[in-house]
């Protein structure tokens, strides 16, 4: 009996590290969804239209295109819909040296509007084959960043849980262009730190802030 229950004792710790090996923590898996390393990470300037104004913003991102669109590119894309592009952001200055913003979220809102093709057309993505047909964007913002007011710029905490969009870009028969988001996933997690500041888990539908 007592060889018995040694057995059984070691097949069930052999279980539990096998679960602890090949089930990963929530801080790892938001790392992989926010991950931008800096040796991938560009700068782009946009312009986009901020309280009635055009501003110009710097927007520091990683992405990746898929030309033709594929499935099988995640997060956020419960259906495995065939994904245009992937994009993170992680920093965004104003850089016009116009008025200042005193919302880091507004800073945030205005790099994702810039981006955007029904705000901005294909001024940031390659049309690919097909202009005409659906374009599904996944983007994904910091939920934690730390702003500077003086520079007019925001960035994400080290650590930051993110917020993912999967967004679907139409140009119907009449040649507007419609924006539905099709998904998002927000990430509860507490921000690393006292000195980030939380942003919503929100996508700007109107093209001017």
């Amino acid at each position: 009996m007592s060889r018995e229950r040694s057995f059984l004792g070691v097949l069930i710790c052999t279980l539990l590290l096998t679960a602890c090996l090949f089930h990963p923590g929530s801080r790892a898996s938001a790392q992989v969804i926010c991950d931008c390393p800096p040796d991938q990470m560009r700068d782009v300037t946009l312009r986009v239209c901020i309280g009635g104004a055009n501003r110009t913003i710097v927007v520091s991102y990683c992405n990746t295109n898929y030309c033709p669109p594929q499935p099988d590119v995640q997060p956020c894309n419960p259906d495995n819909l065939p994904i245009n592009a992937r994009t993170v952001i992680r920093k965004v200055c104003i850089v016009d040296g116009g008025p200042a913003l005193a919302s880091a979220q507004d800073l945030m809102d205005a790099a994702i509007v810039a981006m955007s093709i029904c705000c901005n057309d294909y001024q940031f993505f390659p049309p690919c084959e097909d202009p005409q047909a659906p374009f599904h964007w996944i983007v994904t913002i910091p939920l934690c960043v730390q702003f500077d007011a003086a520079a007019q710029c925001v960035w994400a905490c080290d650590d930051s849980p993110c917020c993912t969009h999967l967004v679907r870009f139409t140009q119907t028969a009449s040649g507007t262009c419609e924006t539905r988001i099709l998904k998002t996933c927000d990430d509860q997690r507490d921000c690393p730190t006292a000195d980030c500041i939380r942003l919503a888990c929100r996508y700007p539908v109107k093209c001017c802030l």
